[in-house]
């Protein structure tokens, strides 16, 4: 039975994940590097310290990573000044359905818990969890399971009590090895084989979240 939602961030709760990408594009310009689609794509729910680290290992002392990624949340934060935090379609319905259904709620993502805060005051959405742990917060960022086990410790639940709603490859797998029930929203990355054989399922956007979720409860 499911006790609880657990929620990624960028590219599930908000339409994030394109302005992040962009932004990597013109950083790779201004420094003349090679950030490809593939290492974009790499970095993606990954925290500052993996992604660093990343950096290291394909441009060496070519480009320091932390300016880098300061350019890159100035044009994002450029961005959501002036047009607001974009929403991914069925945020406000499925926080209405689980809060009626008295299942519990966590944000469990590799950002860091001040730039969240941002996101969510820009995007007019109300920073309501029942637990939230973020980038910083943990030993080990996504593919590591850890910011998915703390997030269940906190609701005082097992992981496979909890269901998590992920979009990139690093994510799942976190959930995945963390025992958590898995449900992928694509956004910038596409379902594999791989994905596939580790969710539960697969489903187009949130609305399609809250229609599963109630085929469950009628089961149960």
């Amino acid at each position: 039975m499911i006790k609880a939602v657990l929620f990624d961030m960028d590219g599930v709760i908000f339409d994030t994940e394109r302005i992040n990408a962009k932004g990597w594009k013109k950083v790779a310009a201004r420094y003349q590097i090679a950030l490809t689609d593939e290492r974009i794509g790499m970095l993606r729910g990954r925290t500052a310290d993996v992604a660093r680290n990343l950096f290291h290992e394909w441009f060496g002392d070519e480009v320091d990573y932390d300016e880098a990624r300061g350019a890159r949340l100035e044009m994002l934060m450029q961005h959501l000044d002036e047009h607001g935090t974009p929403l991914k379609p069925g945020v406000r319905e499925i926080f209405s359905y689980l809060k009626e259904n008295y299942i519990k709620t966590a944000l469990a993502t590799s950002t860091q818990r001040e730039r969240v805060e941002i996101y969510f005051e820009k995007g007019n959405l109300p920073l309501q969890f029942d637990a939230i742990v973020c980038g910083r917060e943990v030993k080990n960022g996504k593919p590591a399971p850890d910011v998915f086990l703390k997030a269940a410790e906190l609701l005082g639940l097992e992981p496979g009590e909890c269901l998590v709603i992920e979009d990139s490859y690093n994510g799942i797998r976190a959930a995945n090895t963390a025992g958590c029930q898995v449900v992928m929203v694509p956004d910038m990355d596409e379902p594999t084989e791989e994905t596939k054989a580790v969710c539960t399922q697969t489903l187009e956007s949130l609305y399609d979240v809250i229609r599963y979720l109630d085929e469950l409860k009628k089961l149960s």
